[in-house]
């Protein structure tokens, strides 16, 4: 209850989650070890708590994870230099400009894990570490687009101005060509010759009208035959391809793709979102809107809320001003696609009847923890874990009696394991299983509770439980270890001296063979 004040004062000042938030040091309250209380942890604004001397990010709510797209403990890694794209002079250019403005918050743009740049309003307050440190907790308001329809009304507003300039332009130059038309006509109304001559003029002037309107009338036929076969020939193409205006209002469209679109509703000029896909405002993962920002053509391939991939181009198409005047939308579905390639990437990384990870990809999320690990210096721990007597079950109850306590103790595995944790099956009855971010200590309490489990949950195949025991090794990662495979081995010898002493039980390398990482207990 210790952040309930605080809590309170955001939820006011945040106004829901659409408003403004501002934290004043005598509102918050004492900050432990660090971290985020549960009550922002758990609220749907995003917080962040961020290290103000080195911009170090200290730790982040769900919501903020969830919004960035880095997992929670990458985002305890970064700096807010790495997030916020802003050159420090254009940093304090914004304190500034914040300050004349009298806002309690600023505005800047933060760079997302898959690369898309939102511009967020920042409101930030000190408050103390339990140490007595003072660190920044920066609660985030998602301003993308607010920002995006400012930026499109000014747009427009100068665009209105520019047209009103010119149409202004053109009635005055209109009423000086009337002016000068009225003397001239003043001038020669009064001779015969005058009049003779205007008679001739007409005459030419309609001939030559009826001819340009004969010819304009066979370009129009020859146009609307060859619209009608372009037409007809998009009918056919099963993509979706439209042409709209900045404002998603549909100027063509082959009615393709993207789900069904009813006769009745087939009506251009109608909004491209409500049309294929039933949204009252625009689509929320639109992609034409940064063409109407960047001018350039774009190409993705991107996924639905419903689960259909799409290969998405869209292609401006601008005015002599140099701005958009309309964009061609192209969407082809490959869904199809994505399945089959993902089934193939699932079948070339995981064992096939535990559906565990298999060796060849486990062996290679090693590498890249260790990797990991030199550059953080955090620790992490490998088990190696191999089923008591298993070939008696194969000999003695079949080898489908023996598939079954297989992936009974892979289903031991993912009820026991953290989400963080990673176990692969690198043998017949040998699985192997990563810690990250444990030491020693926690790693040996983690093995003991799945040898437990494994002992006292016996795997059942068809109404007959089977009983089955672990021997497992535990070996911690430190920087003298050279790769994957020093450290499988040192786990595999752990592993040996478990079997050798006995069996259904856990051991560790003996302390000549390896060093616990440093800053963790050794648990011997």
């Amino acid at each position: 209850m210790k952040w309930l004040g605080l809590l309170m004062c955001l939820t006011f000042f945040m106004g829901g989650s659409q408003g403004h938030a501002f934290v004043s040091v005598g509102q918050a309250q004492m900050i432990y070890d660090g971290k985020l209380p549960v009550e922002l942890q758990n609220h749907t604004i995003m917080a962040l708590l961020i290290d103000p001397e080195s911009g170090a990010i200290v730790d982040a709510n769900r919501k903020a994870v969830v919004f960035y797209g880095y997992p929670l403990d990458r985002m305890r890694g970064m700096r807010i230099q790495e997030i916020n794209i802003l050159d420090p002079r254009d940093v304090e250019a914004e304190y500034k400009r914040a300050e004349k403005e009298d806002r309690n918050y600023f505005i800047f743009p933060h760079r997302l894990a898959d690369g898309e740049v939102r511009t967020v309003e920042v409101y930030s307050a000190p408050v103390p570490d339990s140490s007595g440190k003072r660190l920044l907790l920066s609660i985030i308001h998602d301003a993308t687009h607010k920002a995006l329809m400012e930026a499109e009304l000014n747009r427009y507003k100068d665009r209105l101005e520019t047209l009103v300039a010119q149409r202004t332009r053109q009635l005055s130059d209109a009423h000086k060509r009337i002016d000068r038309l009225s003397i001239f006509g003043l001038l020669v109304v009064s001779g015969l010759l005058f009049f003779l001559l205007r008679r001739h003029q007409k005459a030419v002037y309609f001939q030559h009208r009826f001819e340009l309107e004969r010819e304009r009338q066979r370009s129009e036929a020859a146009l609307m035959e060859r619209e009608e076969r372009f037409q007809r020939m998009l009918a056919l193409v099963p993509d979706m391809i439209t042409i709209q205006d900045p404002e998603m209002n549909i100027l063509y469209s082959n009615w393709n793709g993207m789900g069904a679109v009813e006769p009745e509703k087939r009506i251009l000029g109608t909004k491209c979102h409500q049309t294929y896909r039933g949204y009252d405002d625009i689509c929320p993962d639109c992609r034409p809107i940064s063409v109407l920002d960047t001018k350039t053509p774009f190409q993705e391939e991107i996924r639905l809320p419903d689960g259909t991939w799409l290969d998405m181009r869209v292609i401006p198409i601008l005015d002599a001003n140099g701005e958009v005047e309309c964009f061609a939308e192209w969407a082809r579905d490959i869904t199809e696609n994505y399945r089959t390639r993902e089934r193939l990437e699932r079948l070339a990384t995981t064992d096939a009847l535990t559906e565990l990870w298999n060796r060849a990809y486990f062996m290679g999320t090693i590498r890249k923890e260790m990797e990991r690990a030199r550059r953080y210096g955090e620790p992490f721990s490998l088990l190696m874990l191999d089923l008591d007597h298993f070939k008696r079950v194969n000999d003695t109850r079949g080898h489908a009696a023996g598939d079954a306590a297989l992936r009974h103790v892979a289903a031991i595995f993912r009820k026991s394991l953290r989400q963080t944790d990673i176990a692969g099956r690198v043998g017949g009855e040998e699985f192997s299983i990563l810690l990250p971010h444990t030491d020693l200590a926690a790693a040996l309490v983690m093995a003991e509770r799945l040898r437990s489990t494994i002992e006292n949950t016996p795997a059942d195949y068809n109404g007959t439980e089977i009983p089955l025991t672990s021997s497992i090794g535990v070996a911690v990662y430190d920087r003298e270890i050279a790769d994957e495979d020093a450290l499988m081995l040192l786990a595999d010898e752990a592993l040996y001296a478990a079997k050798k002493g006995g069996r259904n039980r856990v051991c560790q390398p003996p302390r000549e063979k390896g060093t616990a990482f440093p800053g963790t207990s050794d648990v011997g």
